[in-house]
């Protein structure tokens, strides 16, 4: 999700800007329950429905931000 509002913000910001975004570690420490749809149900965790990639492309994690103009 990092990536798409890096992606987002860097075509907000145009050319000449530079985005860092920090990627999380693989999932080997966190998988066993991640993809055991018994745990995520047990903890209350499974989405109500199922997002569709219209929904996902609508996801707004930008907002607008005021930069200074010298910095």
């Amino acid at each position: 999700m990092n990536v798409l509002g890096a992606v987002k913000m860097a075509r907000l910001l145009g050319p000449g800007h530079t985005i860092v975004t920090i990627l999380a570690d693989s999932v080997l420490r966190y998988g066993s329950k991640l993809f055991n749809e018994e745990w995520l149900e047990e903890s209350n965790l499974l989405p109500q429905e199922a997002a569709t990639n219209r929904d996902v492309a609508s996801l707004n994690f930008v907002r607008e931000l005021e930069f200074p103009t010298t910095v």
